[in-house]
């Protein structure tokens, strides 16, 4: 039922007001999203919904955020932990240590500025959530609880409905898109949802928070600030693709580049070491391996779906990056404490017990089968090949010969190339002596780049024990009086020599 353009506006008097006020004729106000629930979570996503420019509403029915910690925990202690001093300036490392702290881009809302405390106060958490939602400028409507949630199907919406919400006062709010971040809105402990975090029986629904620890339980850290802070990121990313067609955020390198990539993010990413088998770091392999985008913290379970919901594609293989701890190493009936539960040698390092990255290779992306089928207990499906880097107590896995140099010929197995560093010298012998280049004098030596060496350089490297020995033509090292500040001529010949000592051969290849 419509009204004409022409149709009188005369008639009984309340006629015009009652048409104001029909049900099918008012217009509520239409957003595209809705968030319910201005705790952790809700602040979170308002966040990145701000930082994108989208059309959103956070109701909160309190008269603040974080209304839960004004009464919970009865004992007014957190146990997440608040490690204010960690060693290092690495902001993202230090992440892996604050278990309190919401994602944003102001240095000053980390929650360290709040409490001294290892284990904080709960009004300090109060106060932090206040601070966030007004140095940020979110849009939070408070002392608004919406009693009722409707479905209001529409073929030219988003997901084939809008969601319509009932506030107390009676007004109605429309929704393309729903959050939902409230953790005791559901009869039983945890609502069933998707891997993407999307509720199984309305599309469109997403559980965000603690209540989200669905996907998760008993295997990682999604009920938890330290945990939902980065699937909430997740969320956000796979719903600025899906209505925005913005595809996931991703860094295009050189393959040259891959083995120090991976090197650098499982030592200082917060995301891949707090959600641990359900966060993923993804490389996609560009044609004839030249170059690589790398992705962070996509969820593993929809990795069949991954072209569909970031906008890339994985055509030519990919790796996957994900941190797992050992198969049987906890459980109800398990002693995390049984003798040999270290494991040192990089020959046993699938044995390995603590978290530790695992590195998964797959020449065409898995299907929805292989996800759904794949073996007890592995978080993927088998790969083409894998690799454990062995597990470390202090969890840096930067030693050359015990994580770089397995994790470097790992990937050269793969790839069926060389991703070895060389000075132009030798790049320069082997663009007369071979057929093919390593990729490192493809990029860089016939691009007119690369570091030509001198005889500090040289000298370092054969006291280092790192590689062997070439001394200049017809100069002998042990003769060279030179200081390490003393430079060969740019561009002089340089020649194989006798080894000054023996030398490792797992040193030779660094």
């Amino acid at each position: 039922m419509g009204l004409s353009a022409a149709a009188p506006l005369w008639g009984p008097p309340g006629l015009l007001l009652a048409i104001a006020l029909h049900p099918a004729l008012s217009v509520p106000p239409r957003r595209d999203y809705c968030v319910l629930g201005a705790g952790p979570a809700g602040l979170q996503m308002a966040y990145f919904l701000q930082r994108a420019g989208r059309d959103y509403a956070v109701f909160e029915r309190a008269p603040r955020p974080g209304s839960f910690f004004t009464r919970y925990p009865r004992h007014r202690k957190l146990i997440s932990i608040n490690k204010r001093y960690t060693g290092k300036a690495n902001a993202e490392f230090n992440l892996r240590h604050d278990w309190n702290s919401l994602l944003s881009h102001d240095p000053r809302l980390l929650f360290r500025h709040y409490s001294r405390a290892y284990f904080p106060d709960a009004r300090d958490m109060v106060r932090y959530l206040g601070d966030f939602a007004d140095t940020l400028g979110l849009r939070v409507q408070y002392n608004t609880t919406i009693a009722h949630v409707t479905l209001d199907k529409d073929r030219q919406a988003w997901n084939g409905h809008y969601f319509i919400l009932t506030d107390q006062k009676g007004q109605v709010h429309q929704c393309r898109s729903l959050r939902l971040n409230s953790g005791n809105a559901f009869g039983k402990k945890y609502p069933l949802i998707r891997a993407s975090y999307e509720s199984k029986g309305s599309r469109g629904l997403f559980i965000l928070g603690t209540a989200s620890h669905s996907v998760d339980y008993r295997k990682s850290a999604g009920g938890f600030i330290h945990g939902f802070r980065y699937t909430v990121r997740a969320v956000h990313r796979l719903l600025e693709h899906r209505h925005h067609s913005v595809t996931w955020p991703a860094t295009e390198l050189p393959i040259t580049q891959l083995t120090s990539s991976i090197v650098r993010r499982v030592n200082e990413a917060s995301g891949l070491y707090q959600m641990f088998g359900v966060l993923a770091d993804v490389i996609l392999l560009k044609e004839n391996s030249t170059a690589f985008e790398y992705l962070e913290e996509f969820p593993i379970q929809m990795l069949a779906q991954l072209e569909t919901l970031t906008g890339r594609k994985a055509k030519h293989g990919l790796f996957v990056i994900n941190m797992e701890y050992g198969r049987n190493f906890s459980g109800p009936d398990k002693d995390v404490f049984f003798d040999d539960r270290s494991v040192g040698h990089t020959e046993d390092a699938w044995q390995s017990n603590f978290l530790h990255p695992v590195i998964y290779y797959y020449r065409y992306l898995p299907t929805e089968q292989e996800v759904r089928f794949r073996p007890a207990h592995w978080p993927l499906p088998r790969p083409t090949a894998i690799h454990h880097i062995v597990e470390d107590f202090l969890t840096d896995w930067t030693a050359p010969i015990g994580h770089i140099l397995p994790l470097r010929r790992f990937l050269e197995n793969c790839l069926d190339t060389d991703l070895r560093s060389f000075y132009a010298e030798s790049c320069f012998l082997f663009a007369l002596t071979r057929q093919k280049l390593p990729p490192f004098c493809q990029q860089g030596y016939l691009r007119m780049q690369g570091l030509v060496s001198t005889e500090s350089l040289w000298q370092h490297r054969v006291e280092s024990r790192l590689l062997r020995d070439y001394a200049p033509t017809g100069r002998r090292l042990e003769d060279s009086s030179q200081q390490l500040g003393d430079q060969e001529p740019l561009g002089s010949p340089l020649a194989p020599g006798p080894l000054a000592q023996s030398v490792d051969s797992n040193k030779e290849e660094l």
